[in-house]
């Protein structure tokens, strides 16, 4: 395999954290039904958070994609590298934890120790979450920004 058609590290755990956010979205948008206890307010917090999930989880993967493309045609270095890379893997980790904080309570027997860990863990991981997108967003943003601060800078400079 050539060097040059590898994907980096990076970018390929990002996207792969995004598609597993999708996933989840994709999977709480089927499985919403208004026919259970609570009807019609507990299927459209379902949705609402399928939703939100799979937003983020949407950047997380452009972040991902734009990040390998940024990698195979221009290489960034220094800050900027440091920004995008740290931007899209923050992205990717926040797609995980909804997985991980609903999954967590959906796999423990309902009652036990696990469990009840499992509900005051939702909280923490829903919190981070919301951080992690926050935070991977501005710092992609920024990382971005400076690339092509440094990238336009250096093509006056050539000219």
């Amino acid at each position: 395999m050539r060097l040059g058609s590898r994907i980096p590290l990076v970018p390929a755990l990002s996207g792969f954290f995004a598609v597993l956010g999708l996933a989840l979205a994709a999977y709480l948008l089927v499985t919403v039904s208004g026919d259970q206890s609570g009807g019609g307010f507990v299927a459209g917090l379902a949705v609402a958070l399928a939703l939100v999930v799979g937003t983020t989880s949407l950047v997380a993967l452009g972040e991902a994609i734009l990040l390998a493309l940024s990698l195979r045609r221009s290489d960034p270095t220094g800050w900027s590298r440091r920004l995008l890379e740290a931007g899209a893997l923050a992205g990717g980790l926040a797609s995980l934890f909804p997985l991980l904080s609903t999954g967590f309570v959906f796999v423990t027997p309902y009652r036990s120790e696990l469990n009840a860990l499992a509900y005051r863990a939702i909280g923490p991981l829903f919190g981070a979450w919301a951080v992690l997108t926050v935070v991977g967003f501005f710092a992609f943003v920024a990382g971005g920004v400076w690339h092509l601060r440094i990238a336009t800078r250096g093509s006056r400079t050539d000219a």
